[in-house]
């Protein structure tokens, strides 16, 4: 399912569980999750689901709800 290998992604990345990672998972409420990270996620998701965002993208993903929103949004109609 696709926000669990997201919540994966988030949770190796920053170092917490992956329970902890719900819709409003945000850099308000994960310590690690700050400016460099934000664009070491954008890398690691491109990498997981083969995808490229564009720099709208990036900025838009402001929380895990959205996060999943834009990988859904490039991944290929058949894979999403």
């Amino acid at each position: 399912m696709l926000e669990e290998r997201v919540r994966a992604v988030m949770s190796d990345l920053f170092g917490v569980a992956p329970e902890e990672i719900g819709a409003e998972a945000s850099p308000r409420t994960i310590e690690n999750w700050d400016s460099l990270q934000h664009l070491n996620l954008a890398l690691a998701l491109e990498q997981e689901f083969d995808v490229q965002f564009t720099t709208d993208d990036i900025a838009g993903m402001t929380d895990f709800a959205r996060v999943v929103a834009t990988v859904q949004k490039r991944l290929p109609v058949a894979a999403a």
